[in-house]
């Protein structure tokens, strides 16, 4: 997953980049989006209304399928016995629209998502992909301790009108320097799916690195033994284009 970022002074709000891929099995989802966020100033704080749109490629390696009376020999074409089933790669594109508005103080920050919202359809020559809309609700609090210590409890919830998912988190931020967090994604013993730890150094004025790791509490821990995730930051750390802009924080990609 790669993302930048960065204030445009001259449209009045923010622009980004998004590139991620994923790949589960046979299956890979590769997507580039663009984003373009407005702010304005609206009492306390800022309100952010933005957009994004782009890309979205499935691609199926029929040759990784496996069927309980298949013909596997190496070398040779795979035979699935499943006419439902590619036996070569399948690949289409799509595109994709999100859009999103976010509300933030130097205390409290809201924000709610769409995704998906054109709702598309890709057909591959034997599988129907349809991305369905969903939304995201997030917010979180700062809690100011002392002089050194900084706590931001927060909550994500993600829903597709169907089924929900929440994720809890409290994020403890010590001189600026060092940030530690624990998250628990689920709200019971159906929903619960996992408890992430992270921790987050500033390396440097520029650089800043991540680290979390989830550790499996649903019924996949039996074969899944929890995921890394490794965040490296960078930032230019000054104003792009003439002049230097405010103190606020232009950023889609919470879209």
């Amino acid at each position: 997953y790669l993302t930048v970022h960065m204030p445009v002074s001259v449209l009045g709000g923010g622009a980004g980049l998004q590139v991620n891929t994923d790949r589960l099995g046979a299956v890979r989802h590769t997507a580039m989006t663009l984003s373009y966020s407005m702010h304005r100033e609206i009492g306390a704080g800022v309100l952010t209304v933005g957009m994004s749109g782009g890309l979205i490629q499935r691609r199926l390696d029929g040759q990784l399928l496996r069927t309980p009376t298949g013909e596997y020999e190496p070398g040779a074409i795979p035979v699935h016995y499943d006419d439902l089933l590619p036996v070569g790669r399948e690949r289409g594109w799509m595109p994709v629209i999100h859009a999103g508005v976010y509300y933030k103080t130097d205390r409290l920050e809201l924000g709610l998502g769409v995704h998906n919202l054109a709702e598309q359809n890709l057909s591959l020559p034997t599988l129907r992909y349809a991305l369905d809309r969903s939304f995201t609700l997030q917010g979180m609090y700062q809690v100011v301790v002392g002089s050194r210590m900084v706590l931001r409890p927060a909550l994500l919830v993600r829903t597709d009108l169907i089924q929900v998912q929440t994720d809890i988190a409290v994020m403890m931020q010590l001189e600026e320097n060092m940030t530690f967090g624990l998250s628990l994604r689920g709200y019971s013993a159906d929903t619960g799916d996992a408890v992430a730890g992270m921790i987050g150094f500033k390396l440097s004025e520029n650089m800043t690195f991540s680290y979390a790791y989830d550790i499996t509490l649903s019924r996949l821990r039996q074969v899944s033994a929890g995921s890394h995730e490794l965040v490296l930051g960078y930032n230019l750390n000054r104003a792009m284009g003439s002049g230097r802009l405010p103190a606020i924080i232009y950023n889609p990609r919470t879209l």
